[in-house]
């Protein structure tokens, strides 16, 4: 006959396994608020236009974020001169795809609300317009290309792109966005994007 021993697990142990699961468990929904807090306004380029939306090609480094896709700090920004100047959030992402790339085909450039709103937008922008080039009529790596973005939506905020050529097929585009932390109201500017909030894109 085999007997069988029933052993008791003392309170102390129970309430140290509890207080360590509520800790692990608090820590960790505190580290994801604060990741999603510094990854800034999501900003992805799509195929297609801001009235018709579609699959992403770039998910860019958050506008005003502290770090970027790939977990790396971004360098904070120094405001220098007037205090009366306009604030404004930035950010600035190297592709691996050159200019041309999304100036041939119809791309447009949107700032999400946040991660967990990405079915709002702050601005969108139809990627083309006045080619800054170094040498006319040359390309050439340093060229930029301007991109305005219309403020999308209840609470969106115009801004301008800077889509700039580098060495190797690549680019770097920047974005900088008008900051509305201060509560004042921010221009509305459409020109005919209000279907863009409605869009529902495919993001990564």
């Amino acid at each position: 006959m085999t007997s069988l021993v029933r052993q008791r697990i003392p309170l102390r142990v129970v309430f140290t396994v509890v207080i360590t699961v509520v800790i692990a468990a608090t820590t960790g929904s505190a580290g994801v608020t604060l990741a999603h807090e510094a990854d800034g306004h999501p900003a992805r380029i799509h195929e297609g236009s801001c009235d018709a939306l579609g699959r992403v090609t770039e998910k860019l480094t958050g506008i005003g974020a502290e770090i970027n896709p790939q977990g790396t700090p971004v360098p904070a920004v120094d405001l220098v001169g007037s205090a009366a100047a306009t604030p404004l959030d930035l950010s600035t992402t190297s592709l691996t795809v050159p200019m041309h790339d999304l100036v041939d085909a119809p791309h447009a450039l949107v700032v999400y609300a946040s991660d967990e709103a990405m079915d709002q937008t702050l601005a969108c922008g139809d990627i083309g317009g006045s080619l800054m080039m170094q040498n006319p009529g040359t390309p050439t790596p340093g060229d930029e290309l301007a991109i305005w973005l219309s403020a999308t939506g209840d609470a969106g905020r115009p801004g301008l792109a800077l889509l700039r050529s580098e060495e190797g097929d690549a680019s770097t585009i920047t974005v900088i966005l008008a900051d509305n932390a201060s509560g004042e109201d921010m221009p509305s500017d459409d020109h005919g994007h209000e279907g863009t909030p409605e869009a529902t894109p495919h993001t990564p």
